[in-house]
C-alpha cells in the first residue's frame, strides 16, 4: 500500500522541478547555496520534500528508533535523487532500475511486498521502448518514482544491516555524483557504454556546409 502514496508523491515534487525548475544545476551544493541566499528553488523544494516524505514512509517500520527512520527516510528520498542522476541519456534509468529490481529480486525473492514496487517498474518498462527512441522523457516525476520505490523495496523486505549498508552505498554514490559525471564514466567503460547504447537511436554525424 505504501507504493502509492510513495510514488504519486515522488512524482508530484518531480514535476514540481520540471514544469517550475530554470535549469538550476549544481546538484546539494548548488540548491542549499540558494537557500543560503534567501532563494528557495524547485531542487531545493524537491530536495527538502522527498526528505520529509521519506521520514512519513519509514515511520511505521522503527517508530522507538528515531535514527534507524532518519535512515531508512533517507534511504527512500535518496534513491529517489539517485534515480534522476541516471535520467541523463534516453532508456538509461529505465535500465538501471530494471537491474536494480532485478537484483533485489533476486536477493530477497519474490516476496509479495514487492508488488507495488513491480507494478511501478513494469509502468517503466513499459515506457522503455518510446524513451529510447526519444519519444518521450522521463524526467525528474518519472525518473524520482523509480529510484523511491527501490528504496522502498529495500525498506520492506531487507533487515536493518541490509538498508544501512544499501544506504551507505546510495548516499556515496550521490555524494560522488557532485564531483564525477556518470555519463563521462559509463561512456569510458566499454561494457557500461555498450549497455547504456542498446537500443537507443544512432547519433547522426553533423556536416558543415
Amino acid at each position: 500500500a505504501l507504493a502509492v502514496p510513495v510514488a504519486v508523491g515522488f512524482a508530484l515534487l518531480g514535476l514540481l522541478d520540471d514544469l517550475g525548475g530554470e535549469g538550476q544545476s549544481g546538484g546539494f551544493k548548488g540548491h542549499l547555496a540558494e537557500l543560503a541566499r534567501g532563494r528557495m528553488t524547485t531542487g531545493g523544494a524537491k530536495l527538502f520534500g522527498g526528505a520529509a516524505l521519506g521520514l512519513v514512509v519509514a515511520a511505521p517500520f522503527s517508530r522507538d528508533d528515531l535514527l534507524q527512520v532518519v535512515a531508512d527516510g533517507a534511504l527512500v528520498a535518496l534513491s529517489a535523487n539517485l534515480a534522476n542522476l541516471f535520467d541523463r541519456r534516453p532508456g538509461r534509468v529505465v535500465k538501471v532500475s530494471l537491474l536494480a529490481g532485478v537484483v533485489l529480486v533476486v536477493a530477497v525473492g519474490p516476496e509479495p511486498q514487492l508488488a507495488g514496487v513491480a507494478l511501478a517498474l513494469g509502468a517503466g518498462a513499459g515506457l522503455l521502448v518510446p524513451d529510447l527512441r526519444e519519444q518521450l522523457m522521463l524526467g525528474d516525476a518519472g525518473s524520482n518514482v523509480l529510484g523511491a520505490v527501490l528504496g522502498l523495496g529495500v525498506l520492506v523486505t531487507c533487515s536493518t544491516g541490509v538498508r544501512v549498508g544499501v544506504l551507505v552505498v546510495v548516499l556515496a554514490l550521490n555524494l560522488v555524483s557532485e564531483v564525477v559525471s556518470f555519463s563521462k564514466v559509463i561512456d569510458r567503460v566499454a561494457p557500461l557504454r555498450a549497455l547504456d547504447q542498446l537500443g537507443r537511436e544512432p547519433v547522426t554525424p553533423q556536416t558543415s556546409s
